[in-house]
């Protein structure tokens, strides 16, 4: 029984979407519909889902203007026939022919299950394409490194989601968060599949600015969730994760006698440990030495952002 359909938010992604859908033609379990949302794409990502019209039954929807990630979801979702939908990135490649079979098998062990998310890798490939900048940013994906979910590879129980659907408030990150807390208060249960999506996101060359834009919109994100549901517990689990993200408040201790050389101190150790576990993972001194130099910057980026999102209660457009 076709009982699942692929929702896949599109934009600009010419150079990786092709190996998602080679990745789709190779699944063990049975696709009725693949439903492309094209968010106003400016590339030739069209031109490449088109040669697989023959092999895939797809159905392509475009924006005529960009809606942002969550909107795209949502009417992907919503026009799918089948009792479960799957949200998958159109830069994230199913790494085993039998992922979609392995996520329908926990779906179907209780119906309490609203979601089966998928564990995400970097594949080694792309950081070989990377630019310095973007090594610098992405070095801790590099090596045994496991994300989960973030509707790049999950699977939604469609009766449910029709209750609980992604919010619109976010545009560029924090919609995934803002879900799944919904869905852990109502009473359902989130899974996590042992299966991979290898994620291609960086084949499209950053920079610094870039990079810097990315690290503000999840961190404006989290303020945002954290004003909205009235909880950190989800954003910094660690005592460790904490000083992470208010690090650059050792900055205004610098002025107080007393102070300075315990700020001093902890601010190159913020520098030296950022250094040490990039070079841990990528061998390359060069990467090491600007991931150090550019913690605090971050970090700084990250405060900003939170607070912004905390006070503003929407992201910056």
């Amino acid at each position: 029984m076709k009982n699942v359909t692929i929702v896949i938010p599109l934009f600009n992604s010419e150079k990786t979407i092709g190996k998602v859908l080679n990745s789709l033609q190779r699944q063990t379990y049975p696709i009725h519909e693949i439903i492309v949302i094209d968010d106003n794409s400016t590339d030739k990502s069209l031109k490449v889902i088109k040669k697989f019209k023959d092999k895939l039954p797809l159905r392509i929807l475009r924006n005529k203007k960009n809606l942002g990630l969550a909107k795209c979801l949502n009417l992907g979702i919503k026009k799918a026939k089948t009792p479960y939908v799957v949200t998958l990135h159109s830069d994230c490649v199913p790494e085993e022919n039998d992922w979609l079979e392995k996520l329908i098998k926990i779906a179907e062990k209780n119906r309490e299950i609203a979601m089966v998310m998928s564990k995400i890798k970097m594949p080694k490939e792309v950081w070989n394409k990377f630019s310095l900048i973007d090594k610098v940013f992405f070095v801790d994906q590099l090596e045994n490194f496991v994300g989960i979910g973030g509707n790049k590879g999950d699977l939604h129980r469609k009766s449910v989601f029709l209750k609980i659907p992604y919010s619109e408030e976010y545009k560029r990150a924090g919609e995934d968060i803002d879900i799944q807390i919904k869905l852990k208060k109502a009473g359902y249960r989130i899974e996590v599949a042992d299966t991979f999506i290898l994620h291609y996101h960086a084949l499209n060359k950053k920079g610094l600015y870039a990079n810097f834009r990315k690290v503000w919109e999840y961190q404006e994100a989290h303020g945002i969730l954290v004003r909205k549901f009235k909880t950190f517990k989800y954003f910094f689990p660690t005592f460790w994760r904490m000083i992470i993200y208010f690090s650059p408040l050792l900055f205004f201790y610098l002025k107080i006698p007393l102070l300075f050389l315990l700020s001093s101190f902890l601010i190159f150790l913020r520098c030296f440990i950022a250094s040490y576990l990039a070079f841990k993972n990528s061998k390359d001194f060069l990467v090491s030495f600007l991931r150090g130099l550019l913690t605090i910057p971050k970090d700084f980026i990250r405060i900003t952002a939170f607070w912004y999102g905390f006070l503003k209660r929407k992201a910056k457009k």
